[in-house]
């Protein structure tokens, strides 16, 4: 709601508290980057009063591009828009966010729990170590995480393949089999990637490359491209002028050089 909806509102409900009273409110709370204490405090109230199922749940994060800008906060005396991870805040201008969220797997319910700001993509060590502090400090409240979420870009594709490797040299010590999960203290974790980018990988991937895939039954190989695709619905527009079966099928899902 912007400013002057808020003051319109205001003059019809008198009881509505000043923008003023709002933002001194809001400034109490410790919004700072890293793992938010207040946040963390807060779920370890809750978790005795959950059940074991409701504190199963995933970790997820993923990292936004934002627009690099420094601002003086008077109140804490400090210049915002470096890098900063909470413990640590260097001379680097800032130009994305990466946020953490937990999620329950039995009935849905969310909180984010933390954000940071970094100059360009987090870098593996960075994404590593905040991986690890967020599973401990989460297993300290009384959660249980049994699987991680995030995208397939660069950084994370590789802190979740560090955190398996360290974990399968392990295994390797205590003569246990190698598996594609990691663990962080007695928590094993299995590392997912988010559905709608393994589609949009696979689709990046058919624009210039085909797929060929063995059948079973009589060990042929099929091949399966985006041309085909293109035609189907270059064929459904023909045929079906009216009533097409793929009208929510624009171009831009299709045409290469309108995606």
């Amino acid at each position: 709601m912007g400013k002057h909806a808020y003051t319109s509102l205001r003059t019809i409900f008198k009881q509505i508290p000043s923008i003023q009273t709002l933002q001194s409110v809001l400034h109490k709370i410790p919004l700072i980057p890293g793992l938010n204490p207040f946040i963390l405090r807060h779920l370890k109230s809750l978790a005795p009063k959950m059940s074991r199922k409701e504190k199963v749940c995933i970790l997820m994060w993923d990292e936004v591009s934002i627009q690099p800008k420094l601002t003086y906060d008077r109140r804490k005396d400090i210049i915002c828009g470096f890098e900063d991870w909470g413990n640590n805040r260097t001379q680097k201008f800032a130009d994305h966010s990466l946020v953490f969220m937990l999620r329950g797997l039995y009935s849905g319910w969310k909180m984010p729990v933390s954000f940071n700001f970094c100059d360009k993509q987090t870098n593996t060590a960075q994404l590593v170590r905040c991986i690890k502090e967020h599973i401990l400090k989460l297993k300290q409240a009384g959660f249980f995480i049994v699987a991680s979420v995030c995208d397939q870009g660069s950084s994370n594709t590789a802190a979740i393949k560090e955190l398996i490797s360290i974990s399968n040299k392990k295994r390797k010590l205590e003569n246990r089999s190698e598996r594609e999960t990691f663990e962080i203290g007695d928590n094993e974790i299995i590392p997912l990637f988010d559905p709608p980018h393994l589609i949009k990988g696979i689709r990046n991937n058919l624009l210039t490359k085909d797929l060929a895939m063995k059948v079973t039954n009589n060990n042929a190989t099929e091949i399966a491209s985006w041309d085909i695709i293109k035609t189907a619905w270059i064929m459904d527009k023909a045929l079906h002028v009216t009533r097409p079966h793929l009208r929510k099928i624009t171009p831009e899902h299709i045409i290469e050089n309108k995606i």
